[in-house]
């Protein structure tokens, strides 16, 4: 479903197999023809973790702290498809690999 950026591996490995507390979305966007959503997260260890899909490029940033999030939000992947109408935090959760029970997250 994506692709990730050539220069952005080494960003990406820490959050490979992340163990969450809890994720749920925090903004959507389904009006018009790009999609953008929000979700944010908690790891087991306590650091944050903001997921961002905007138009075909999915960002992500992993914070000690809730407030750094938006500052430190890094693209790392593209959509293999331009036009995403549906994207849910399952298929984010297979892309990432993270460690999460279903009860733990909300669509």
């Amino acid at each position: 479903m994506f692709n990730i950026l050539d220069n952005k591996v080494d960003y990406i490995q820490p959050l490979i197999g992340l163990e969450l507390e809890s994720a749920f979305p925090i903004y959507e966007n389904s009006e018009g023809l790009l999609l953008r959503k929000d979700w944010q997260c908690v790891a087991r260890d306590g650091r944050f973790l903001l997921i961002k899909y905007d138009s075909g490029v999915l960002s992500a940033a992993l914070c000690d702290y809730e407030d750094d999030l938006r500052y430190s939000l890094r693209s790392l992947a593209t959509s293999q498809r331009m036009i995403i109408s549906k994207l849910d935090f399952s298929q984010i959760k297979n892309f990432f690999e993270f460690q999460i029970s279903e009860d733990d997250y909300w669509e």
